[in-house]
């Protein structure tokens, strides 16, 4: 099978199970985003998959972006490495919407971006319950892995030392190839993108 073909019956499993179990709201929220997602990236550039829950999460899921990208090792790093894909991992926790999603990249592994945190924590948007969904998160995660310019938090930036190679990158690939139909991006964010915490 390929990626599409397996995508499918994915979507599949997930609107069986939506449809079988009597599911709690933040249960049947998930599971709705989750199909969102599927329904939403093109299989041969982002992969989903799921990981085993944690206590207190709904959904563990390890989002990866098939397109070349660039990395940082160690927290005081100033000169990214390249690499062929990138990812991240994203938790959605019981009682979502309404909590908030946290997005981590491996510390030796982290994307190399104003955007993320010396710990590999992802600096997202600042929370909104029922707005800063997953697919809204998600769609932020791969848009920066690409280095797409129209998605940066930099007035406020998680990691300084990377600040100024951030703001000289392009998006490593046409951001269309992202989802499912090229012809279709969504919507330009409007508005002061303020960042989720501080890791």
């Amino acid at each position: 099978m390929n990626n599409d073909q397996l995508r499918t019956v994915e979507e599949a499993k997930i609107r069986k199970f939506l449809e079988n179990n009597q599911l709690g709201p933040d249960e049947e929220a998930a599971g709705r985003d989750l199909l969102e997602l599927y329904q939403t990236y093109n299989p041969d550039i982002v992969s989903i998959e799921r990981l085993k829950k944690n206590t207190g999460e709904l959904l563990c899921l390890k989002i990866t972006v098939h397109a070349r990208s660039h990395y940082v090792e160690a927290a005081d790093e100033k000169k990214p490495k390249e690499c062929d894909s990138m990812w991240v991992t994203v938790s959605v926790p019981k009682g979502y919407p309404a909590k908030p999603l946290s997005a981590h990249y491996s510390i030796d592994h982290r994307l190399a971006s104003a955007n993320v945190f010396k710990s590999g924590i992802a600096c997202i948007d600042r929370f909104v319950p029922y707005k800063s969904t997953l697919p809204v998160v998600v769609d932020k995660l791969v848009n920066d892995m690409i280095h797409n310019t129209h998605y940066n938090i930099l007035d406020s930036p998680a990691n300084l030392d990377l600040l100024s190679w951030h703001k000289k990158q392009k998006p490593t690939i046409d951001p269309r190839m992202l989802y499912r139909r090229r012809s279709a991006l969504p919507p330009v964010r409007k508005g002061r993108a303020l960042p989720h915490g501080r890791g």
